[in-house]
């Protein structure tokens, strides 16, 4: 069905898509036709990246930092 090797948590629907992490343990997540794909679902915010680009998460926590968005940390 086109769903290879994919790693999901929580609540995914995933179709036509492989190599993917999905992690969405409080709502429904959905991804069609993604391939290398991080999706991080919470109940606050979102994170959508390559996989190869996970590593630059820690950017986007010092960005937040800078800016006193200490909700999102």
């Amino acid at each position: 069905n086109g769903n290879e090797d994919n790693v999901t948590l929580g609540e995914t629907v995933v179709f036509d898509s492989k190599d993917n992490f999905i992690y969405s343990p409080d709502k429904m997540t959905a991804i069609i036709g993604m391939k290398g794909v991080l999706v991080v679902n919470t109940g606050d915010a979102t994170l959508i990246c390559p996989l190869d680009r996970a590593q630059d998460v820690k950017s986007v926590v010092e960005k937040l930092r800078k800016d006193g968005r200490k909700e999102y940390l």
